[in-house]
């Protein structure tokens, strides 16, 4: 979805960066309707995106405003790179109660 031209106005890389922005929400859940994802509210996506390790790195409050005036929501994964699909593997839902973000789960004490 982020890579398809035709929705560049409302989801797109951002230039040189493992990160992706999105202005509207109610298009993005549509185009993930399409592609087989069964979320019909964006916190839940949102969640997702956490779970696999996606920062956001905006939210409600903080959302960034481009010359166009869209509002763009921003999310970072250094695994997520634009034309880079071999990282993708490297993409894990973290465990419940993992508070390291990491897949593998905290880390022991040595």
């Amino acid at each position: 979805i982020v890579s398809d031209p035709d929705t560049d106005s409302w989801i797109q890389w951002v230039p040189g960066k493992p990160q992706f922005r999105v202005c509207d929400r109610k298009r993005f859940l549509k185009a993930l309707k399409a592609h087989g994802l069964k979320a019909t509210r964006y916190a839940s996506v949102s969640k997702n995106f956490r779970d696999y390790g996606f920062k956001a790195l905006t939210d409600a409050r903080r959302r960034i405003a481009s010359a166009d005036g869209k509002v763009w929501e921003v999310y970072h994964n250094e695994n997520f790179r634009d034309g880079r699909y071999d990282l993708l593997q490297e993409m894990q839902r973290c465990r419940p109660g993992d508070k390291t973000g990491s897949p593998e789960g905290p880390s022991s004490p040595d």
